[in-house]
């Protein structure tokens, strides 16, 4: 979910304190609404058109790329690309960033199989987290 990708950045980096972010949906007792505050604050998120997180909802590939690629920039890591095939078809279509999903496909952030179905499977969310922390 949303929740799970914001706070799986938000523990990595060894839980930054952030002001209270006031997405309408985000209590403050939840166990992500730390790593929500945090990744408003920082920029890695800005929640939706509506002013909510939607952290319940699904993580899709263009937002898991958007949330690591502001990741690393917030934190002005400059990774080396490990990838020179393009992005996969089915990463670019319908994309409302590109350029995340280029450059966390090309720094090896995204699995080699992300985009071979519509939702992150755990064992693909691992491999995220694997790469963003060899990052640190």
């Amino acid at each position: 979910t949303r929740a799970q990708g914001v706070t799986f950045l938000y523990r990595a980096l060894g839980k930054v304190a952030a002001a209270q972010a006031g997405f309408t949906d985000v209590a403050a007792d939840s166990y992500y609404a730390d790593a929500v505050n945090w990744a408003a604050e920082t920029g890695v998120t800005g929640g939706t058109a509506e002013g909510a997180f939607a952290a319940a909802r699904h993580l899709t590939w263009q937002e898991a790329a958007v949330f690591l690629v502001r990741t690393v920039e917030a934190l002005g890591l400059e990774p080396e690309a490990v990838r020179t095939a393009p992005l996969p078809d089915a990463l670019a279509e319908g994309a409302w960033d590109q350029t995340a999903l280029e450059l966390a496909w090309e720094w090896g952030l995204l699995p080699e199989d992300a985009g071979s179905a519509a939702e992150i499977a755990r064992v693909q969310g691992g491999a995220m987290a694997d790469a963003f922390a060899a990052l640190l």
